[in-house]
């Protein structure tokens, strides 16, 4: 699964996800350039059912949720 966003400027990203019980799967943390940028996630890293997740960058945050079927 790919994650993508725009950022205005170069920025810090911070991508957290959570599953149901509000429990952190996974933390990542990267600088990246502006532009339009994604994250690839795989999917045997994550469990099954809702997965929330949690962009912040300089500019803001967005917190999103998706779906993982197996």
């Amino acid at each position: 699964t790919m994650i993508g966003f725009y950022l205005p400027g170069d920025s810090e990203v911070q991508l957290v996800l959570r599953d149901e019980t509000g429990r952190v799967l996974k933390t990542i943390k990267e600088n990246r350039k502006a532009g339009h940028n994604s994250i690839q996630l795989n999917k045997e890293e994550l469990t099954n059912g809702f997965i929330y997740y949690q962009l912040s960058t300089k500019f803001g945050t967005k917190a999103k949720k998706m779906l993982q079927i197996k």
